[in-house]
């Protein structure tokens, strides 16, 4: 795999047909329809899907014959990705990735379908009959699929503006919210709604910003502390490395979605500090210097930050298996610390249901017997680095700039933390700066260095924010901060809200970046922190983020928990 490409992307290249852009495919006077196949970089099932279609000689040629094929990794297309999920959800009722959306060649989508073989199977419809129907509509009776388009219009049209009421008081809003949040969570396991599950950074943050507001109901405080428990003593905490991986496929977070992306280990390092400050209990900020620990392991020589580690480990002879570098069982822990080691490792780590020959994940869920608390530490050092010369998954180095911003964020909140608790900061500091001089020499920004499209809103948002959040703590300048905070102030629609993509003329490009993606803060709610974080220091700043806020504050009375992150800034 290419590491300056999206490892997804790069299994799209196998497929044996023309990729046009797409800006092209709409440029295009073909007339045919648009089929727009999302997937994330780093995801095994994105990647599957790609090398199912990739080994379908028959659907290619369909697909060929008849529409235009465009391959889109989600974080380089944010508008069009939003208004795939929107179809998707009123389409097929589902969500999340790989997904297609089927546009018509005015640009208009028709449909959407979410992962699916490409034949019918078990009962369920495949991408080939999916798409002859559309196909064979679009040559036979076009206007019914033009008939159709219109009515997805229709449709999505509330989705696509701010609600204008109700105006409640914020203090209804919040607790609401908290109301939501509580309503949604698994009080048993934590975490929110069903399996799978993502690690849930949006409603965490809105917790984590009550809890510290000491305005957290007693319930909502104890589901947060059970959320980060499960999450760090699961399988979705890489125990040996550090980090955390994208999300639990299961209620228990045991078995993870392999995937590694710093964004997702980021957004976790101030919530675990949250909870180490609230509680006075350390583990949280040794947890969140661990993650830490791993993030610096991927910055590259330039100060950039590569997006991550796919879940899929290549295997010399032999498909690609998720999992295979994280996976341990006791015979190959005492290949490297020896039988009374293993057992140790195995007693504590490796209690969880197996992956397959008695490998598992390791979780942190075991028993402690006498001795093992003071010898693990070493035991698992050793693991890590054995682990380091087996195969290694597939590794992205392509510089997501919103995640820049979250890393300037989770290093300034680990530096404030280390200095309170006497622990050295400098490593953050300086990771903060290098990261800093990169992004002062990148002008104009793109969302994905080395690709085209401008910086989208959430860029912009937690660029600004992590500029801030660093120049609080460590000085330096604060006009980028304040440029990126007044480039997105420029660009807010006819209703107040961030467009996804403030320059961008694609389909979606103008929806508003209203809610929470996958449960972790949207455009929006990084904006408003953006912007109040300046009025500590403006009021003019100030002023603008009350604005924002209240415009806002409809939306967040009618969908409190897709938008948690947004209503952390609430002040009752």
């Amino acid at each position: 795999m290419s590491q300056a490409r999206s490892p997804f992307l790069a299994r799209c290249a196998a497929i044996p047909l023309p990729q046009p852009s797409l800006a092209e495919a709409l440029a295009s006077d073909a007339g045919r329809p648009i089929l727009v196949f999302f997937g994330q970089s780093l995801d095994a099932w994105s990647w599957r899907m790609a090398d199912a279609l990739a080994s379908d000689a028959e659907l290619i040629s369909l697909i060929g014959e008849t529409c235009s094929l465009v391959c889109a990794e989600v974080a380089s297309l944010p508008g069009p990705a939003q208004l795939c999920q929107q179809v998707l959800a009123l389409s097929a009722n589902a969500q999340g990735w790989p997904a297609l959306l089927v546009l018509l060649p005015d640009g208009r989508p028709v449909g959407a379908m979410p992962y699916a073989p490409m034949r019918d199977a078990q009962r369920r419809r495949g991408v080939a009959s999916v798409l002859l129907q559309v196909v064979s509509t679009w040559a036979e009776e076009p206007a019914a699929l033009m008939s159709a388009a219109s009515g997805l219009a229709e449709a999505l049209a509330p989705l696509q503006q701010l609600p204008p009421k109700p105006q409640r008081q914020a203090k209804l809003i919040l607790d609401a919210c908290e109301a939501a949040c509580m309503e949604a969570a698994d009080t048993l396991e934590g975490g929110f709604g069903d399996d799978p599950r993502p690690l849930g950074h949006g409603p965490l943050s809105f917790l984590a910003q009550r809890l510290l507001r000491h305005e957290l109901s007693e319930g909502a405080r104890s589901h947060f502390y059970t959320s980060l428990n499960a999450l760090i003593s699961g399988g979705v905490h890489d125990h040996l490395a550090g980090g955390f991986h994208r999300g639990s496929q299961d209620r228990s977070w045991q078995l993870p979605f392999f995937d590694k992306r710093v964004g997702d280990s980021a957004q976790l390092i101030p919530l675990l500090i949250a909870a180490s400050e609230a509680a006075q209990i350390p583990l949280y900020l040794d947890i969140a210097t661990h993650s830490a620990d791993w993030l610096l392991s991927l910055q590259q020589e330039s100060g950039w930050f590569g997006h991550g580690l796919h879940a899929l480990t290549p295997i010399a002879g032999a498909a690609p298996v998720e999992g295979a570098t994280y996976a341990w069982n006791e015979a190959g822990a005492a290949a490297v610390v020896g039988r009374e080691g293993a057992e140790r490792f195995r007693r504590r780590y490796l209690s969880g249901p197996p992956l397959a020959d008695g490998f598992a994940v390791p979780a942190a869920r075991g028993e402690l017997a006498e001795g093992d608390a003071e010898a693990l530490p070493a035991i698992c050092a050793r693991l890590a680095q054995a682990r380091r010369e087996r195969p290694q998954p597939w590794a992205d180095h392509r510089v997501i700039l919103a995640e820049q911003g979250m890393l300037l964020s989770a290093f300034s909140a680990l530096g404030s933390a280390c200095e309170l608790a006497g622990r050295s900061a400098e490593t953050y500091q300086r990771a903060a700066q290098r990261l800093q001089s990169a992004l002062i020499q990148l002008n104009p920004l793109p969302q994905v260095l080395g690709e085209a499209e401008p910086a989208d809103a959430l860029s912009l948002a937690w660029l600004g924010l992590g500029w801030l959040e660093a120049w609080e703590l460590w000085g330096g300048e604060i006009a980028p901060a304040r440029h990126w905070a007044a480039a997105l102030w420029a660009c807010r629609r006819a209703d107040g809200s961030l467009p996804v993509q403030p320059q961008g003329q694609l389909p979606g490009d103008q929806l508003p970046a209203i809610a929470d993606q996958e449960h972790s803060p949207g455009a929006a709610a990084i904006a408003a922190r953006l912007f109040l974080g300046l009025g500590q220091h403006d009021p003019q700043w100030l002023q603008r983020g009350e604005d924002f806020l209240k415009l806002h504050r409809p939306l967040l009375a009618l969908s409190p928990l897709p938008t948690a992150a947004l209503a952390a800034s609430l002040r009752p």
